[in-house]
């Protein structure tokens, strides 16, 4: 009896030091780049190593190798392995230079090792496909001449492999470990802070205020918050969580079937990924890739972002005026109440947006003084208030946050560096121009179809590195802008993240709404149904990411709202009134014209428009 209750003090106490290393080296790293946001990088390897190797012990020390065990001893050696193998290649970087690159022994060795607890790593923080993807790439580069037709390729022999993937700017250590090793980390940590002042739910009472006496005002609720929400988290997953909580319950209680509700706050939520300042953590990748500022995407994604929320407000106003349902007045706080409390929390979001658009910071610097600015302006309520304790909270849990990411980045760098080495890009990019014949409408839907199925496995960031890399090129070839060709295959990346029959987005919102799955996951898909139509406008009209002049992004925009207008009443069959079955498909067309940007498409579009609003309005 004695042995067994000593047993399970040892164990509890050694869980209880391994956190507690967890938390010190999280809270070290994160002020480390803390420092080099301000103070500008280290040397690559040294930046990039810097926050893998912490990553990969803080994912092996915090989740299990099963998801209902727990981490124990085992894993945190393994995860100081891999730790070890990291810092090994940061501290022997100049003499690997010095060498051309070419490993000893002992590189191969801690090569093998870091690529293992990457990949296993990376299973744990984000399943099964990602590391499974990269394990094929290897395979594919190993047995290259074995492959038929196009695939085939020359071969990588296993020296070569391990070199090329653990220890050169083309593998682990590539473009996506840098945006994570830069940008990324210091915007999670910023919206960290953020997050312990309380502005996410500053966000929600102001959304509740501003629409919760409206009709369907849950369901606006909903839409509205995620919107604001998504500024500052850039997860559709964490915007289910945080916001869904709240708007979920109100929607069933006003009367919005459970999966329903869960489908409206899965499709909103899923849309913060496109909403500037942060948007998701894929977009500072896309600036690199596209060779622009991260303002640029952020500046170009926020049209397509507000028609897509409008889009959705529209469904569930037009599904409320349906159905008779109506706000909830009693539960809402006024909106002078809620700004008179919580403006300040506005103010660092405000700072972030002036530093990047108007004196032109870098993003790591504009981060940076908006944390600063967020610690300074808690102090303005005691609500809000960061103490030491919440401070050094928020730099531990943006660190924990962004190891997942690491994970993601380094392990897509694997793809990146086989497919450099066998030249697969310029030969996927050849099959996929092939099987359209040229035809660009074909190789949208193509390419449409491939983001799908990539997106249901894999999360936004990495989904989007792998398309961007290997789907991209054929786009822009095609004579589309790169900006937005390297944004159609984020859109639907992203809005895998709804789409059947792996919709973790729609799932997790299903479980808060105890709803059936499926038929969420459905539901949220019809409503962000303009998720699937906005990148088809974009790329034949540039100007709705504000490549144009002003004329063409405002009669672009334009023809954007309409066409929104005309997709959810074919939708929802409503507009003023109930609409007869026959003038659902017309309205259907008539949003479909509105995408291509041609004078006689865009007039036949707005002219059918019209003819049905007219014909419905005239049945009241």
């Amino acid at each position: 009896m004695f042995n067994r209750i000593r047993e399970r003090i040892e164990v509890h106490d050694l869980q209880t030091w391994i956190l507690l290393l967890v938390k010190i080296i999280g809270v070290v790293v994160g002020c480390v780049f803390l420092y080099t946001a301000y103070f500008g990088v280290f040397t690559p390897m040294k930046q990039r190593g810097l926050l893998m190797g912490p990553a990969i012990f803080i994912v092996f020390a915090t989740r299990p190798f099963r998801k209902n065990g727990k981490s124990g001893l085992i894993d945190a050696l393994i995860g100081l392995a891999g730790m070890a193998g990291v810092f090994h290649f940061v501290l022997t970087e100049w003499d690997l230079m010095m060498r051309g690159g070419a490993p000893l022994p002992t590189d191969i060795v801690w090569g093998v090792i870091v690529l293992l607890t990457l990949l296993e790593g990376s299973r744990r923080c984000l399943g099964i496909a990602l590391p499974l993807i990269a394990s094929i790439f290897l395979l594919y580069g190993y047995f290259g001449p074995f492959f038929p037709g196009v695939l085939q390729h020359h071969g990588v022999n296993f020296e070569h492999l391990v070199s090329a993937t653990a220890m050169t700017t083309e593998g682990i250590w590539g473009t996506p470990m840098q945006i994570a090793a830069t940008y990324i980390i210091i915007f999670v940590i910023f919206t960290s802070f953020l997050e312990k002042t309380g502005a996410g739910q500053f966000f929600i009472d102001l959304a509740c205020a501003l629409f919760g006496r409206v009709r369907g005002g849950p369901a606006k609720i909903a839409v509205a918050g995620s919107a604001i929400f998504g500024t500052i988290s850039g997860s559709a997953l964490a915007n289910v969580a945080g916001t869904g909580c709240i708007t979920i319950p109100l929607m069933k209680e006003n009367g919005y079937r459970a999966e329903f509700a869960g489908a409206v706050e899965a499709a909103a939520s899923t849309g913060g990924q496109l909403m500037p300042p942060v948007m998701g953590a894929a977009a500072f990748v896309m600036a690199e890739f596209v060779g622009v500022s991260y303002w640029q995407v952020a500046k170009a994604a926020l049209i397509p972002a507000i028609l897509y929320f409008f889009a959705i407000f529209m469904m569930v106003d037009l599904e409320a005026a349906r159905t008779g349902l109506k706000g909830v007045s009693n539960l809402t706080a006024k909106t002078k109440t809620i700004l008179k409390e919580g403006w300040f929390l506005m103010l660092p979001l405000i700072l972030l947006i002036y530093l990047m658009g108007v004196v032109q910071f870098s993003p790591m610097k504009s981060a940076f003084w908006s944390l600063v600015c967020t610690v300074g302006v808690s102090f303005l309520n005691r609500k809000s208030m960061l103490t030491p304790s919440k401070i050094l909270d928020a730099i531990y849990s943006g660190v924990k946050d962004t190891a997942g990411i690491a994970m993601a980045c380094a392990t897509a760098g694997i793809v990146i560096s086989m497919v450099n080495l066998s030249g697969l890009g310029l030969s996927f990019s050849s099959i996929l121009i092939s099987l359209s014949q040229g035809n660009l409408f074909a190789l949208l839907c193509l390419t449409a179809i491939a983001s799908l199925v990539m997106g249901m496995g894999l999360p936004a960031t990495p989904c989007y590195i792998l398309l961007a890399i290997l789907v991209s090129p054929a786009i822009t070839e095609l004579g589309v802008p790169i900006m937005a060709s390297h944004l159609f295959v984020y859109y639907f990346g992203m809005i895998s993240g709804i789409t059947p029959p792996v919709a973790l987005a729609a799932y997790v919102a299903a479980g808060i709404a105890q709803a059936k799955s499926m038929r969420t996951a459905v539901i949220a898909t019809k409503l962000g149904m303009a998720g699937f139509l906005l990148p088809f406008m974009f790329c034949y009209s540039p100007a709705l990411l504000m490549q144009g002049t002003y004329a063409e992004t405002a009669i672009a925009t334009i023809s954007g709202l309409v066409g929104v207008v005309a997709l959810a009443s074919a939708l929802t069959g409503h507009l003023f009134a109930g609409m007869k079955l026959w003038q659902r498909p017309v309205l259907g067309i008539a949003a479909l014209l509105l995408i291509y940007p041609e004078i006689s498409t865009d007039l036949a579009g707005y002219g059918l428009a019209v003819v049905m609003a007219y014909i419905n309005r005239r049945t009241i």
